[in-house]
């Protein structure tokens, strides 16, 4: 009984193990994040479009706190930004982001596009940054929002590391995660543990019925000699109990 309960748990770890396996759980943390943050970003639109100028200031920083860039675009002209992280100028035009992640100087953003003709909202989120050189400012990988491993990249090859996909399942980017960073998670190691313990003694159980049913039948063979032998005594001490009276 407790070798399949021990299997059923192997099974059941294996299946958990699967589903947060590092490849599942850095795209599971990856997705969850950018899904939240665009909604964040849809949602600095509306207060944006709705805020007075007592309250922009606010929202401006709200959007730098998340690691975002919002720009704003009448007809064709880019009216405002809310940042100066990467360099604004005349070339920056809306068809700059009708790609879903963009290369911009120094760092990959994801886009998020909301608007008609005459007004046009542009949200940046940033992704990971590529940096030629390093300092106490300056990091190189992915955005400490996505709890990555450090010196982690970007890709898009979806066959090649970790594939990231948005809600409506199209691919969006890969994350390549340094070669020690790769392995299996404890889930998967506990499920092995248990595997191989439910294994070895439903193999012990095995062992038992089949050693128990040789014995008895063994047993039953032998049973008219064992029982002549064992009521042999009895008789006899019944026999000297009668001669002595």
């Amino acid at each position: 009984m407790l070798s399949v309960l021990l299997l059923i748990l192997s099974i059941i770890l294996s299946s958990f193990a699967e589903i947060f396996s590092n490849k599942n759980r850095y795209r599971y943390n990856v997705e969850k994040v950018l899904e939240r943050k665009i909604q964040k970003v849809q949602n600095y639109f509306i207060q944006f479009e709705e805020a007075t100028d007592d309250q922009t200031p606010k929202i401006i920083s709200s959007i730098k706190n998340e690691s975002m860039i919002l720009l704003k675009y009448s007809n064709d002209s880019l009216v405002f930004w809310s940042s100066n992280s990467i360099p604004i100028n005349d070339f920056l035009d809306r068809d700059t982001f009708k790609d879903r992640i963009v290369n911009l100087y120094n760092s990959y953003y994801y886009t998020e596009i909301s608007g008609n003709d005459s007004i046009t909202y542009v949200g940046l989120i940033n992704l990971v940054n590529r940096y030629p050189y390093e300092n106490e400012f300056l990091h190189s990988g992915f955005n400490s929002s996505f709890k990555l491993p450090g010196n982690t990249d970007i890709g898009f090859d979806p066959d090649y590391g970790f594939p990231v996909y948005d809600n409506r399942n199209t691919y969006l980017f890969s994350i390549i995660v340094p070669k020690q960073e790769k392995g299996k998670g404890p889930q998967s190691i506990i499920a092995t543990m248990f595997l191989f313990a439910g294994l070895i003694l439903l193999g012990y159980y095995i062992f038992l019925l089949i050693f128990y049913r040789v014995k008895k039948e063994a047993g039953n063979n032998d049973l008219p000699q064992v029982y002549h032998d064992f009521k042999s005594p009895t008789i006899s001490l019944h026999q000297q109990h009668l001669s002595r009276l």
